[in-house]
């Protein structure tokens, strides 16, 4: 599935800030329902493309896509692609590429998109998944 991306917005039927029951609406598709809580919580809808990650207002904060999914971002299709791509392409459309808190990846804060890989020394292994969010969203674990 092709995404429209717009940085700090969300994809097409899925915008930050919206409600858990909206996105549901909207999407109209199966989904899990995830809520756990302590240190490492997670509030979220897991479908079968993405992970619709909630804060504790119910309100959409970030979009983790996975799979065969596509983002479309500045005429380029980010896919779960090899790290060393994502990195050459995030790299071309931000002077300010982070790696990521953890060192798995790396995050435009230009763009609020950022590509997760278990293995970034290997540039030729897979990205595991592309993330989407809201702003701020990092402000507390960066």
């Amino acid at each position: 599935m092709a995404f429209h991306f717009e940085s700090y917005v969300g994809v097409e039927k899925i915008k930050f800030g919206d409600t858990r029951k909206n996105i549901r609406n909207n999407l109209g598709l199966k989904f899990k329902e995830i809520i756990k809580v302590g240190q490492f919580g997670k509030n979220m809808d897991v479908y079968e493309f993405c992970h619709i990650h909630y804060g504790e207002d119910d309100l959409c904060e970030a979009i983790e896509f996975f799979g065969s999914s596509i983002l479309l971002l500045k005429g380029h299709e980010i896919k779960l692609e090899k790290y060393g791509d994502i990195k050459k392409f995030f790299e071309s459309i931000d002077s300010n590429i982070d790696p990521t808190f953890d060192d798995c990846g790396i995050t435009s804060f230009q763009y609020g998109i950022g590509a997760y890989t278990p293995f970034p020394k290997d540039l030729t292994y897979p990205i595991e998944c592309i993330i989407i969010f809201k702003k701020g969203y990092y402000d507390e674990i960066v």
